[in-house]
């Protein structure tokens, strides 16, 4: 009995051992199934061998090489628009229709032709032949003068009474004296009334060159203090302006908050320190207290740009004003020696006057003595004309006479030209006005016109304005594609790229199956939107038409390789380029797989593959797809799986 009992032990035993052993084996199965499905999913294929058609391809919009911009030259309100963004014209068809009304530039041009008009008419009126009636009769009579003189010359002998000459002579020459000392006397006062006003500029005073020059002085001194004056106002504070005391005063305090902050955060730093542990309400004030600390030192930098500005203004403000101060003690200075001056050149002044009228004094005393004189003689003897006298009389006339012909001659001359000066700006006043008329009648044809018409076939692309406002010669109304031109397309492809295609090369339009089109490259320039591009522009003519969308391919050449690998498989670090490999590992459970990195060249490409060498046999398995990002050693699952 107990030998079976034993027995049933045993079997339990085994019995509990396989159980678990079928147990493990399960959940392993399922832990590893599980596992898989959490791994990344991946599509691979092997490398092989083909060809690399290296073909450029891009869409672009067709533009037309040529636009066409709708202006007229004046102003006029828009009574409807005709014409749609994106509508084919015609040539004579209408784009705008405008109110029939006159442009402004016509009232301008009428109001214009009206004052040259009128202007011209005044002209015609004052154009009149000078009259020399007065300046015949002048000359007339002079020539009668000087006849008389001749005469009476000639009916005398050359002797004469040399005494009462001689009286005479003295009497013209007191009387010469006379008018020469006042003469003089008459500038002197004149320029003793210039001083008392004050009006040193005046004639009177031109010859003391002295008063001239403090004069000067005093203007520009007193020029100096007006630019002082304007140059201090430019630093004078505005209401909104900020002292540099209170700014100071600003700047310190917020020095002294910036120390308490640093000292905060010192401190809780060392508390945090202390206390070993996380401790996350020290970490959010401590974060606090340094974004309060960073706001402040911005605080305390324009405080400081504030306190700079403010210090240099009221430096500069204190210059001015120094400034002004001594262009105000100049100025008095200035006026100062100029009264001093001119007390001095008066006081001299007020000698010369004294003196001239004691000389006029004499010289009248001396005058009237040789009259009574000569008159005494006169009466003594037979008064009769010298022949001297009568010669000096006939000099006299022939003289005026020749006086009063120069200036007839010159007024003549001078009345010549003005006469011509006047026809040519009557000429010329006349021909604006016939311009003037031309341009308006050319406003009022182009007032009468209210249809803008196209002048070429083409597709509009931009309309400028809308019906009720006023045209403007600067602002083109719309804008037309010329279709006739030509047209071209263009698209953005990498650098590397655009070293495979060359100016002049034909495309092809892969997008047009009914129409006849040629592509040609016309030109490679960067682009402006990314400097890692280049814009492909292509010359595009035949069956198309304005805003066509044209798939373009160019380029390339067909080559074999033994390495090619899907486009897709191609990644770029900035290591440069790299494909991930699949590995396979065998396992008790089954293969397990694992992403590598290998580093590799791309030696040729197209829209769906590319030739790579590298540190690659041509026998690896290729990751071309996965559901999530792979990193290389990563451990993945097939999608076949």
């Amino acid at each position: 009995m107990s030998e079976k009992r034993k027995f049933s032990k045993k079997d339990i035993i085994k019995n509990i051992a396989i159980v678990f052993l079928a147990v493990m084996l399960v959940l392993t199965f399922f832990s590893n199934t599980i596992m898989n499905f959490s791994l990344p999913e991946v599509n691979a294929q092997y490398v092989s061998s083909g060809t690399i058609n290296e073909k450029i391809r891009g869409t672009g919009i067709a533009e037309a090489n040529n636009t066409y911009e709708v202006n007229i030259s004046e102003t006029r309100t828009i009574k409807s628009v005709n014409i749609k963004s994106g509508s084919t014209v015609k040539a004579g068809q209408s784009l705008f229709t405008l109110e029939d009304t006159e442009s402004e530039e016509l009232k301008t041009a009428q109001d214009s032709l009206d004052t040259m008009e009128l202007e011209y008419q005044k002209a015609l009126l004052n154009d009149v032949l000078p009259d020399y009636t007065s300046d015949n009769l002048s000359i007339q009579n002079a020539r009668e003068d000087l006849q008389k003189a001749i005469q009476q010359r000639d009916s005398l002998s050359s002797s004469g009474n040399s005494g009462i000459d001689d009286i005479k002579n003295r009497i013209t020459s007191l009387q010469n004296e006379i008018k020469t000392l006042t003469s003089n006397q008459e500038n002197l006062q004149g320029a003793v009334t210039a001083i008392d006003s004050e009006e040193y500029s005046s004639a009177y005073l031109s010859s003391y060159n002295d008063l001239i020059s403090a004069n000067l002085a005093v203007t520009s001194a007193s020029d100096a203090l007006e630019n002082a004056k304007n140059n201090q106002l430019r630093y004078e504070p505005s209401e909104n302006d900020t002292g540099s005391a209170e700014l100071q005063t600003s700047y310190t305090a917020k020095q002294r908050e910036i120390e308490l902050l640093k000292l905060e955060i010192e401190r809780l730093k060392e508390d945090l320190s202390s206390k070993g542990d996380s401790d996350t309400e020290t970490e959010r004030l401590i974060t606090d207290k340094e974004y309060s600390l960073k706001y402040a030192e911005e605080d305390l930098k324009n405080l400081e740009n504030q306190l700079n500005a403010a210090v240099d203004r009221e430096s500069k403000l204190a210059d001015a004003k120094n400034a002004v101060s001594d262009a105000e003690t100049n100025l008095s200075k200035a006026k100062s020696d100029l009264r001093n001056k001119a007390s001095e050149i008066k006081s001299s002044i007020s000698s010369q006057l004294i003196s001239v009228a004691d000389d006029i004094s004499d010289r009248n005393s001396k005058l009237e003595a040789a009259q009574a004189e000569l008159e005494n003689a006169q009466n003594s003897s037979t008064a009769v004309m010298t022949w001297d006298e009568a010669n000096e009389n006939v000099k006299s006339a022939q003289r005026a006479l020749n006086e009063l012909l120069v200036a007839f001659a010159k007024t003549q001359k001078d009345d010549k030209l003005a006469n011509a000066l006047a026809d040519l700006d009557i000429e010329a006043q006349a021909e604006k006005i016939k311009k003037q008329e031309e341009t308006v009648e050319k406003l009022k044809k182009q007032s009468s016109e209210t249809d803008i018409l196209s002048k070429v076939d083409g597709v509009v692309t931009q309309i400028n304005c809308v019906a009720g406002e006023k045209t403007s010669a600067d602002t083109p109304m719309a804008v037309i594609q010329v279709t006739d031109k030509g047209y071209s397309v263009s698209f953005s492809v990498s650098n590397e790229l655009s070293k495979k295609v060359k100016i002049g090369q034909e495309a092809e339009i892969t997008n047009l199956y009914d129409g006849n089109a040629s592509a040609v490259l016309q030109s490679i320039k960067p682009d402006p939107d990314n400097s890692k591009q280049k814009l492909l522009v292509f010359s595009v003519t035949g069956d198309i038409s304005a805003n066509q969308s044209l798939n373009i391919s160019a380029g390339g050449k067909s080559a074999k390789y033994d390495m090619v690998v899907p486009k897709s498989a191609v990644k770029e670090d900035k290591d440069g380029k790299f494909i991930l490999i699949v590995q396979a590992k065998s396992s008790p459970l089954g293969n397990r797989y694992k992403a590598y990195k290998v580093n590799v060249e791309v030696l040729a490409s197209d829209d769906t593959s590319a030739a790579v060498s590298g540190s690659i046999s041509g026998n690896e398995f290729v990751i071309t797809a996965s559901d999530t990002p792979i990193e290389s050693g990563m451990q993945v699952r097939l999608a076949e799986e």
